[in-house]
C-alpha cells in the first residue's frame, strides 16, 4: 500500500469525507445482515456521519444515535446543514447518554453500528467501560440482530509505525483494543464473529498538518473530557519526540479500519 499526502484541502475535508469508508461499511453491512431491520442504534455516533450513511440504505428505519453532551453541538451542526441532512436524520433520535447505560430494552434493535468512537470510551471510561459498552450493545440487540465494531489498525510502514507510536504515546489512552481482544470479549457475551473485513485509507499528513492534529488533541481532548480526568502530554514534549521523524515520513491518518460483524451465537 502506498500512502499519499493530503493536500490542506483534501485535509480538512478529512474527517467528514473519510475517504467514502463510511458509506462503503454501511453497503457492507446491509448485505451481510439476513434479518430485519427495523431499528438501527449508532454507538458511540459522534457528530452522526455513519449513521447518515444507513438512513440512506434504510430511510423509513428507526434510527437511534447515542452520543456524550458535547457531541451534540457537532450533530445539530451536521443535522441542520442542509436539506440533504435533514432529510436524512428525519427519523433519527439522538440520545445524550452514557454508553455503559443506554436507556433503551432488551432486544429492540436490529443494527448496533459504529465507526470509530471506542476509542473515545476507553479513554474516559477505561477497559472495564468498553466491555461494559459492548455488553449494553449485545443486550440492545435482537435475537437475529448483527453487531457492527470498527478498530484501527497500522501496518508496518514507517507513516503507520509512527501515527501508531503517537497515539500510544500521547498520553489520552484513546486506542483501540486488537482484533482478538474484541473477539475474545464478544466470545464471553456469547456472540460470534460472522465474517470481517478491512478497509484501506492510504493517505497521510504531512509535517504541518500532522502538528495540527497533535496539537489540538494535547489541549482541545483534556478540556473536553475534563470530567473523566483524562490528560494527555504536552505537544512540545511529543513533537520533540516524533516531529523529525514526522517531517520525514509524514504521519498516517487512521489507515485500516477492520469491521468485525457479530451475531448471537444460536442464531449462527
Amino acid at each position: 500500500m502506498k500512502f499519499e499526502y493530503f493536500t490542506d484541502e483534501e485535509y480538512q475535508e478529512a474527517f467528514d469525507q473519510f475517504g467514502g469508508i463510511r458509506s462503503e461499511i454501511a453497503d457492507f453491512v446491509s448485505k451481510k445482515h439476513t434479518g430485519h431491520v427495523r431499528t438501527i442504534l449508532d454507538i458511540p455516533a459522534g457528530h452522526g456521519y455513519h449513521i447518515a450513511e444507513f438512513s440512506k440504505i434504510y430511510p423509513k428505519r428507526r434510527l437511534v444515535a447515542v452520543g456524550l453532551p458535547s457531541d451534540l453541538p457537532s450533530f445539530r451542526g451536521l443535522r441542520n446543514a442542509n436539506e440533504s441532512y435533514q432529510q436524512l436524520f428525519r427519523n433519527l433520535e439522538y440520545l445524550s447518554c452514557d454508553a455503559t447505560e443506554l436507556p433503551l430494552e432488551n432486544c429492540t434493535c436490529d443494527l448496533v453500528v459504529n465507526f470509530l468512537g471506542l476509542e473515545d470510551i476507553r479513554m474516559t471510561k477505561g477497559e472495564r467501560g468498553v466491555i461494559t459498552a459492548l455488553s449494553e450493545m449485545v443486550r440492545i440487540l435482537g435475537r437475529e440482530g448483527t453487531l457492527q465494531i470498527s478498530l484501527v489498525e497500522y501496518g508496518d510502514l514507517p507513516e503507520e509505525k509512527i501515527a501508531d507510536e503517537v497515539w500510544k504515546s500521547i498520553g489520552l489512552n484513546a486506542v483501540f483494543f486488537p482484533r482478538d481482544w474484541f473477539v475474545e470479549v464478544m466470545q464471553e457475551q456469547n456472540m460470534v464473529l460472522q465474517i470481517e473485513e478491512v478497509f484501506f485509507y492510504p493517505r497521510k499528513m504531512t509535517s504541518r498538518q500532522a502538528a495540527e492534529e497533535l496539537e489540538f488533541a494535547c489541549e482541545n481532548a483534556p478540556r473536553t473530557f475534563s470530567v473523566f480526568g483524562v490528560s494527555a502530554i504536552g505537544f512540545e514534549e511529543l513533537w520533540d519526540k516524533f516531529g523529525e521523524r514526522i517531517d520525514n515520513h509524514g504521519m498516517a491518518y487512521w489507515s485500516r479500519i477492520r469491521v468485525l460483524l457479530f451475531k448471537h451465537e444460536d442464531d449462527d
